[in-house]
């Protein structure tokens, strides 16, 4: 909030009113009051359930692929746990694997590969389509005019945001096979791995641990200004957030802790109602809740950059 102003206010109305007073008082400090973590992240909570129309208007087709995909998984014996049901699946080193679910059965690896394969492919295709809508909302907290009609369709700035999440899904993969290279001798010396070795890799680990952490930190604002200016531009993007790290920094953490409070009673809900709660059910609040942390984020990094770009162009 900045002076009492409310984050629900229309977009452009808040852009303009925030704009006219920095000019006013151009020695103060706006960004410490606009990316604020208590503002951001209350405009964030609500906002999934402030926009069920367009999650169902632009997200309904995605939805229904992740839907089928789950279906899919579930039949193949990949890992879930639902209400109580619980199914697995196992790999060995050997190459020897097993699959097994609560309703038990028992599947080989023959039987359950395509599927999977198949649920994989559901899922990225879910991913892709789910861009529009992501896309909608960022633009529409940012003042733009939101797209209108019910199918999932690609112009400039959906491009640019799937390409910005590309990118930034391509350096959590990076980072994840770094971890893996440092940690592969001692994996492959066993029990003989020197003490040294060891403790390199440990160094080594937390090096790329927060360095990866500073990258996301200030990488934030980069899927945003795609989806809004329709411009993968990383460059620019990195610039906003220059000399804000530790703001945005305990804005991520404070909203997972949030996140991680709701789930947790979300578990215990269900934890509780195991025995009498359908496997239906158990699945569609998982669904359900697996959604609205995907709006809430997106709307967490969408409001941080409408106040980055606040600030800058003021």
């Amino acid at each position: 909030h900045l002076e009492g102003r409310d984050y629900k206010s229309p977009p452009s109305t808040y852009l303009k009113e925030v704009i006219a007073d920095k000019r006013e008082n151009p020695d103060d400090k706006v960004i410490s009051r606009i990316v604020h973590a208590i503002g951001a992240i209350t405009f964030a909570l609500p906002f999934p359930l402030n926009s069920v129309a367009t999650a169902l208007r632009l997200g309904w087709l995605p939805l229904l692929l992740v839907i089928v995909a789950t279906v899919v998984f579930e039949q193949a014996g990949v890992s879930w746990s639902y209400g109580g049901v619980q199914t697995s699946a196992e790999i060995d080193l050997s190459g020897n694997a097993s699959a097994s679910a609560g309703r038990g059965f028992e599947i080989s690896p023959e039987e359950f590969t395509l599927p999977v394969i198949g649920g994989i492919g559901l899922m990225i295709a879910a991913y892709v389509l789910a861009m529009p809508m992501f896309t909608n909302m960022i633009r529409t907290i940012n003042g733009q005019q939101p797209e209108a009609g019910y199918l999932p369709t690609f112009g400039p700035h959906e491009v640019a945001y799937l390409i910005a999440n590309l990118i930034l899904l391509g350096a959590v993969v990076g980072f994840a096979l770094a971890i893996g290279a440092v940690f592969t001798p001692i994996f492959l010396a066993g029990d003989d791995a020197p003490s040294a070795l060891v403790l390199a890799a440990a160094l080594i680990t937390l090096v790329l641990l927060f360095g990866f952490i500073w990258f996301v930190v200030r990488a934030m604002a980069f899927a945003p200004h795609a989806a809004v200016t329709g411009r993968a531009s990383f460059g620019e993007a990195f610039r906003m957030t220059k000399g804000r790290f530790w703001k945005l920094f305990g804005t991520v953490i404070l909203f997972s802790v949030v996140l991680v409070l709701i789930d947790m009673a979300i578990g215990l809900v269900q934890l509780a109602a195991g025995s009498i709660m359908s496997i239906v059910v158990a699945v569609a609040i998982a669904l359900v809740w697996q959604l609205y942390q995907m709006i809430a984020n997106v709307a967490l990094t969408a409001a941080i950059y409408r106040d980055l770009t606040i600030d800058q162009s003021a």
